[in-house]
């Protein structure tokens, strides 16, 4: 008499395959294009994504990636805002890591705190660049909608941070009002082009001497904002 074999039907229902479930899958799926799409950038640059033969380096067919993404730009905008939550987090725990309350002051009360913080923030940016999706995706950023969008998003941000921490820093010596964000704004966006031209290599300079511009740059601005505007504990009766 023939035995019949067992059937393990424990996963029978769940919708799993090779122990996985079906979300799991899904979600290896898509971190499969998602890193196929980093590699096709830094090799080649945003132009050469397309569907097909994205889908085939990730070793999918072209109905996987419609699975997760609409489009191109949606895929994009995905990578992109990974790379910049990534970017954030570095540029963070950089600026994080200069708040020591052992750090000296000038007589007159700067902040040479603030002006340290800005020198990590800088590094770490330049840290950042070196990875060369980003790169790619930093020199492109004026073609593409979708990064044009995520570049004003990191503006922002750098700006919020940079305002968080100066705050924290310079204590009764920040300016109040719009003009510190306005010039904030405007030195991010300067040191965003810089690193950009840079990384083009529009500028024949080294890594200290971009990092010793971007610094230039923003730490001058600072100052001529406390120079046009005083802070009110300064300010004559």
């Amino acid at each position: 008499m023939c035995s019949k074999a067992r059937v393990d039907r424990s996963s029978m229902g769940t919708g799993r395959y090779s122990g996985l479930t079906m979300e799991e899958r899904r979600a290896r799926r898509r971190k499969r294009l998602l890193d196929e799409a980093s590699n096709v950038i830094a090799d080649e640059g945003v132009d050469a994504i397309k569907v097909r033969s994205l889908s085939r380096r990730a070793g999918l067919n072209d109905r996987y990636f419609y699975e997760s993404f609409s489009n191109i730009e949606a895929l994009l905008e995905t990578l992109v805002s990974a790379r910049i939550a990534d970017a954030l987090v570095a540029l963070s725990v950089a600026a994080a890591s200069t708040s020591d309350s052992s750090v000296p002051t000038t007589d007159s009360g700067e902040s040479i705190e603030f002006a340290t913080m800005i020198e990590a923030t800088v590094a770490s940016a330049l840290d950042i660049v070196e990875d060369r999706t980003v790169a790619r995706l930093m020199i492109q950023s004026r073609q593409y909608a979708p990064l044009r969008r995520l570049r004003r998003l990191l503006v922002d941000s750098l700006v919020d941070l940079t305002e968080e921490r100066g705050r924290s820093q310079l204590g009764d010596k920040v300016v109040e009002g719009k003009l510190p964000g306005l010039v904030a704004t405007a030195a991010m966006e300067g040191v965003l082009e810089l690193i950009i031209r840079w990384l083009e290599g529009e500028f024949k300079a080294s890594r200290s001497e971009v990092q010793a511009a971007a610094i230039a740059l923003i730490t001058g601005l600072e100052g001529a904002v406390q120079a046009t505007n005083p802070p009110r504990s300064e300010s004559v009766e």
